[in-house]
């Protein structure tokens, strides 16, 4: 069965996690200031088919670099592209195990 999400319904979906966390009063995050590194998988590597068990070439990535990225395109020195999602997918991975870490949460009701 094909998976499929609209744009419409991720910044729903986004717009309910942001206003989640700060319900119970987180406004930002701070990571290490020796920098969060975290594995990667070149988006030209990855593999959403049978072939995904092929183990890609893995690289670091590092939030730091993530960030300022995000703020440039905030600050219009750079365009939109592609890649700033992959920039704020990582950043919202590393948000949600910080948070989750904090309040102790699980799945389990």
């Amino acid at each position: 069965m094909e998976q499929k999400i609209t744009t419409d319904e991720l910044k729903t979906i986004c717009a309910r996690l942001i206003k989640y966390v700060e319900d119970f009063g987180v406004e930002d995050i701070s990571f290490e200031d020796k920098g969060v590194y975290y594995f990667k998988v070149w988006h030209s590597d990855r593999r959403f088919d049978d072939e995904f068990l092929k183990c890609p070439n893995y690289s670091l990535g590092l939030l730091d670099d993530d960030i300022e990225n995000l703020k440039k395109i905030l600050s219009s020195e750079y365009e939109p592209c592609s890649l700033a999602l992959e920039w704020r997918g990582a950043i919202l991975m590393a948000f949600g195990a910080t948070v989750s870490k904090q309040r102790n949460v699980s799945l389990e009701k």
